[in-house]
């Protein structure tokens, strides 16, 4: 149920004996996020059990904020009463005594640094970071920039990761006030503030007249939206396969340099580039790279510093729940092949396959073995490295390189991921060198290893059969050939489409017969005779099996 199903089934929320915090019939979380937020940025949490004072309060002088705080009040918490004053340097401050509400609020860290909103959708963080920015941001027009603003380290990193969850780039900056140390969470650019206002956005007045006029407006690329290095060379190779001269994409001056690496440009410069070859001369195979290097989802950041860390203990990194989104505190998490092709050419070291070094073997070697045993401690250390293939070749050096040094590969299919099977993963190419040592009799079943491989052959012959049918059509197929195109799409349905079942050994070889009993018996040619006329489900399968589900 939602929030706002929750709602209208309670009345009240109670802390304790003290207070109740009435809820209102249609509570949005989005609102009380944003409320959040304002009280978050200028405002105070305040807890006091021994003289029982407890309030959230929100201060600023800005009308349009003021009215909007008590109108999110009244919304989430109808009947709730805000007391309203006005300090000596005519602040105004809007005052909620509840017991119940400090204690939401504390529980979101919104006290200290909101650690806990991490945890948060996607939607509920665009809505607390609204409700900051309405009462401490800013937005400079002129430089194409807003920034948040705050007196904590801490805050303003917690602000730039909440940014970086919803793919703003942002940076903190610190600047010295009247003795008094700042920082500025900075995000800038034509680009990401059109990101920033269709996400998150303002309700402050004069901001949003501030923020909106630069959604379109044209303005310089930042040092965030620049092309790789290696596009430039792409450019080059791309404009002499087309064979057209530096005239036909632009000045010629400005396009040498770009061409030699000497200026630097942003993706959308490249892509102009790009789109000009292609309508003078079509796609080839290096502008087809180029398109793709172009295409991917990130933002390019300088390294500043290079410094050596002794370790003295664990790094953890951690993933936030629900959003399949793993954060890291500045730090790189990627190890880059293709840098190692640019920085062996440009150290004019002897290339070995497709430019790579030789040496790349023992860096990823380096990489993978860091999992195995703890020296001295009971545990070990596993590892699920995640490789993304050029072009999906799995032959391509990296991927070819991996697979020798790791004990084994589960590869994820694009065609099964459009069908909407979950995991994704293409048995065929996936594979264990530990598999053979941890099945069968006494381990898992006897019959493990002969299952599987007929369950592969049948399923292979049933993708070849479909390549068939694109090309001939299923009329020409004899009626065996149609039984293997069944079996692949039923193995694909109910077989690899695990979900979120928690499916034992038992359970997975116990459906792999009911799907191989599709079969006469003659044709499992991979399982002995004994262990087909032990599991063999024969002329029971149409009683016994239902597509999706395991008969108890």
């Amino acid at each position: 149920m939602s929030a706002a199903e929750v709602s209208r089934l309670v009345a009240s929320v109670s802390c304790g004996k003290r207070g109740r915090l009435p809820i209102g019939a249609g509570f949005d979380l989005e609102k009380l996020l944003c409320l959040f937020g304002l009280a978050g940025s200028d405002g105070t949490v305040y807890e006091n059990h021994e003289q029982h004072v407890y309030y959230v309060m929100f201060s600023n002088t800005e009308p349009a904020l003021l009215a909007a705080f008590e109108w999110l009040v009244g919304e989430v918490f109808p009947g709730l009463p805000v007391h309203r004053a006005r300090n000596e340097d005519g602040v105004t401050m809007l005052r909620i005594n509840s017991l119940p509400l400090v204690a939401m609020a504390k529980s979101l860290g919104i006290h200290e640094d909101f650690a806990p909103v991490m945890r948060l959708s996607d939607r509920l963080v665009a809505a607390f970071l609204r409700g900051y920015f309405d009462a401490d941001g800013s937005v400079h027009a002129e430089k194409n920039t807003i920034f948040y603003t705050t007196v904590a380290r801490a805050r303003a990193k917690r602000l730039r990761q909440l940014l970086r969850r919803l793919g703003l780039v942002a940076a903190v900056r610190s600047r010295v006030v009247r003795e008094r140390r700042i920082y500025d969470v900075v995000v800038e650019g034509v680009a990401q503030l059109s990101e920033f206002s269709r996400l998150i956005g303002t309700a402050h007045p004069a901001k949003r007249d501030r923020l909106e006029p630069i959604r379109g407006r044209s303005g310089h690329a930042t040092r965030y939206a620049r092309a790789p290095l290696a596009s430039s060379a792409l450019l080059r190779t791309a404009r002499h396969e087309a064979g057209l001269t530096a005239r036909v994409l632009g000045p010629s001056s400005t396009l040498s340099m770009v061409e030699s690496g000497t200026r630097r440009t942003s993706v959308e410069t490249m892509r102009t580039f790009h789109d000009r070859i292609r309508a003078a001369a079509g796609s080839g195979k290096t502008l087809a790279e180029l398109d793709r290097l172009l295409s991917g989802e990130y933002v390019l950041d300088p390294i500043v510093s290079i410094e050596e860390q002794e370790l003295d203990g664990f790094v953890y990194d951690f993933t936030v729940e629900g959003t399949h989104k793993f954060l890291i505190e500045s730090g790189l998490v990627v190890s880059n092949c293709e840098a190692l092709r640019e920085i062996g050419a440009a150290r004019e070291e002897i290339p070995g396959r497709r430019g790579y070094p030789g040496y790349m073997y023992t860096d990823l070697a380096s990489i993978y073995e860091r999992a195995g045993r703890i020296k001295g401690k009971k545990g070990t250390i596993t590892q699920f490295p995640i490789l993304t293939m050029p072009d999906d070749d799995i032959t391509h050096p990296i991927a070819d390189l991996t697979g020798y040094i790791t004990e084994g590969q589960l590869v994820l299919s694009r065609t099964l991921h459009r069908l909407g099977v979950y995991p994704p993963i293409n048995p065929l190419p996936s594979l264990s060198r530990l598999m053979n040592n941890g099945i069968g009799k006494g381990r898992t079943r006897e019959d493990h290893r002969q299952v599987a491989d007929q369950l592969y052959s049948a399923y292979a012959q049933g993708l070849d059969l479909r390549r068939l049918v694109a090309i001939i059509g299923e009329e020409a197929l004899t009626e065996n050939d149609r039984l293997y195109l069944r079996f692949a799409d039923a193995f694909e349905k109910d077989f690899i489409a695990q979900g979120s079942a928690d499916r034992s050994i038992q359970d997975a070889l116990t459906l792999g017969w009911k799907l191989l009993s599709m079969f006469p018996k003659g044709a499992l040619t991979r399982i002995s005779r004994d262990h087909v006329d032990k599991y063999y489900f024969g002329e029971q399968m149409e009683r016994m099996y239902r597509p999706g589900e395991i008969p108890a």
